[in-house]
């Protein structure tokens, strides 16, 4: 196994969060993990790239993530030029949307949705004027992957937040697990 996940956000929205979460998740798990950003502009608010990659020996890759395995996009306002290059056929394409949105025909990728941003109102996961979705989008790969178990993404978020912030992040990740939908079956 070496799979690539590749996170698209905008800046403070947590991307690199969430590519640590799902990194220590797998760790938990017995497997060999890599979890960093690549930063344009470091700015809130710029489109973000992050990183993730999992694999059941030593990892010696260290550059960008140009080909993955999943790719996950935590602002659907985002371009799509921005997030489909590298996708393939057998790419996973977890997209926070809140309806099955539209993509060229030729993206023959397996696409996953979940309405993260309602979620994140519906918590009151918010910073600034921000909804923030990067719990919600890891148990999301959770289950569009099999990548990992939510009980370790669950544990993944203990390790990564204060306690203050365990029962909102906690539900944020359940909800994201249990509501993420494959494309055709459901929709708003």
């Amino acid at each position: 196994m070496f799979e690539e996940i590749r996170w698209h956000g905008r800046g403070g929205q947590g991307a690199v969060t969430s590519a640590k979460i799902l990194a220590e998740a797998a760790h938990s798990e017995g497997k060999f993990v890599q979890a960093f950003a690549f930063y344009g502009a470091e700015r809130r608010g710029a489109p973000t790239e992050t990183y993730t990659r999992i694999s059941d020996t030593h990892i010696k890759r260290h550059s960008k993530i140009y080909n993955p395995t999943v790719v996950t996009v935590l602002d659907p306002a985002l371009p799509k030029n921005l997030f489909m290059k590298g996708i393939t056929e057998n790419t996973i394409l977890v997209v926070n949307s809140n309806h099955e949105m539209e993509f060229p025909s030729e993206l023959k990728c397996k696409k996953f949705w979940v309405d993260a941003t309602q979620i994140a109102i519906d918590l009151g996961l918010r910073v600034a004027e921000s909804y923030i979705t990067n719990t919600i989008m890891t148990g999301a790969v959770a289950k569009a992957s099999g990548l990992v178990k939510l009980n370790s993404v669950l544990d993944a978020i203990k390790g990564q937040f204060s306690e203050r912030l365990w029962d909102q992040n906690l539900k944020a990740a359940e909800r994201g697990f249990k509501e993420t939908l494959p494309y055709g079956k459901g929709g708003k």
